[in-house]
């Protein structure tokens, strides 16, 4: 920094501009044609609904810094735009935070393409430069206009632990201009800036309006059939970070990694043990076009999500090829409740109701809500419920007022539900035996 003012300055008010807690990350392009210029600025200003984005350079170098408030150690967009960016172009790079190595980088790439690169903030104190810095507006005893004060990040958490009005104060007084602030002066927040970024309207208006979600089914069908690779995936973008916050929203958050892939597949959905989500086009385009239904497509999104909650248990398949029903009904029972939730009203998916007939029996015996059982459920990892079901069943018999079950309510309890969760009563309707076999074994040994 320059040299510090010779004279103090005194503050009458402080008003500030706190930056939320999250997660930063630097994204960098080459744009190989205006066209790839084009896609990028469309991709980062769609960003831009989700979180906050500053543009550092644009040309033949597109580079920006992109700003998740919330909890910090959940960036799970920045692993969705990476994915898209580096199988849709061919020179990406993204930094998990900023720094002035990276910046010196972009700086080194626009100066060797003639790529103009944006002035950033600087820090009053340290002098760096920061796309997203606290800022300030102060008002100067004997000065008609205010100063408008920024701090980088570094000082700021250099600055310790503080609440942001707090904080401002502590670093306007490290200014080495010079300020004076009087005990007595408030520092106020300017309302605009303190919120976090909300999820845009015509995102959260997906769960909500028919006519929406069926447009944008549409939108990703069309980016599909165009071969547009990177519109399909900012369509799939937008329905996905749709899907995803409502899940978050409602406690059964996705996995990170997890990504959604649109496929030519055999079924309408599947996810594999590495958490990539597909998705068939044909079934998409049969439910859209032939039945003017945009509630089955959601119905899978989410079914699938549940799927992808946590990475999957290496033996996976084990349980998955025998008995798929314990994961199954799980999934199948809690995305029609969710979509129900949301005042969607879909019905179960034909091939699973069996299993969800037999969770949703269980609880009924057990004495618990169904949707307790199946949120205990998915705390478990996929392909690990079965070996953990009298566990799970045990602590919520518990828990409704009953004793613990003994060894042989236990063996009965794993026999019977193998035999209804096993492959072979997958599309079943019903089972004449099935309450009958819930009732015998919560009997008395």
């Amino acid at each position: 920094m320059s040299a510090t003012y010779g004279r103090r300055r005194e503050l009458s008010a402080i008003r500030y501009y706190p930056v939320p807690p999250g997660a930063r990350a630097v994204f960098i392009i080459e744009a190989r044609s205006a066209k790839e210029s084009r896609q990028a600025q469309e991709l980062f200003d769609y960003v831009g609904q989700l979180a906050h984005v500053v543009s550092i350079s644009e040309g033949a170098v597109m580079s920006y810094a992109v700003h998740v408030p919330g909890d910090p150690g959940e960036p799970s967009l920045f692993g969705r735009i990476e994915r898209l960016l580096t199988t849709t172009f061919a020179f990406a790079i993204v930094e998990r935070n900023f720094s002035d190595v990276t910046l010196r980088l972009i700086h080194d790439l626009c100066d060797d393409s003639r790529t103009h690169a944006e002035e950033l903030p600087l820090c009053g104190i340290c002098g760096r430069p920061d796309p997203f810095p606290c800022r300030a507006s102060v008002d100067l005893v004997g000065e008609a206009e205010p100063a408008h004060l920024v701090y980088c990040f570094r000082c700021a958490e250099e600055s310790g632990s503080l609440e942001p009005g707090a904080l401002l104060r502590r670093l306007i007084g490290l200014d080495p201009r010079g300020f004076d602030i009087p005990s007595d002066i408030p520092s106020l927040p300017v309302p605009d800036l303190v919120q976090h970024k909300p999820l845009p309207d015509s995102l959260a208006v997906i769960w909500d309006d028919r006519a929406v979600r069926r447009g944008a089914l549409y939108a990703i069908l069309e980016a599909y059939e165009s071969g547009d690779e990177l519109l399909l995936n900012a369509a799939v973008l937008r329905f996905d970070v749709a899907v995803t916050d409502r899940l978050r929203a409602l406690g059964y958050p996705r996995h990170p990694t997890a990504i959604v892939r649109i496929c030519e597949w055999e079924a309408p959905g599947r996810t594999t043990p590495s958490l990539e989500v597909r998705l068939g086009k044909w079934f998409l385009r049969r439910d859209l076009i032939l039945r003017d239904d945009a509630d089955r497509p959601l119905r899978t999104w989410v079914h699938e999500s549940i799927h992808a909650r946590e990475p999957w248990a290496p033996d996976w398949k084990g349980e998955f090829e025998v008995w798929p029903g314990y994961e199954e009904g799980l999934a199948s029972g809690l995305a029609v409740l969710i979509l129900h939730r949301s005042g969607i009203a879909v019905e179960d998916n034909p091939s699973y109701s069996f299993y969800v007939d037999v969770y949703r029996e269980l609880a009924a015996r057990i004495g618990v809500e169904f949707e307790t059982l199946l949120r205990k459920l998915w705390e478990y990892q996929p392909a690990t419920i079965r070996r953990n079901f009298g566990r799970i069943v045990n602590s919520l018999y518990k828990q409704a007022g009953a004793r613990s079950l003994s060894k042989t309510q236990l063996r009965r309890l794993r026999s019977a539900a193998d035999a209804q969760f096993g492959r072979e009563m997958r599309g079943q309707s019903c089972a004449a035996n099935r309450g009958p076999c819930w009732k015998e074994v919560f009997c008395e040994p």
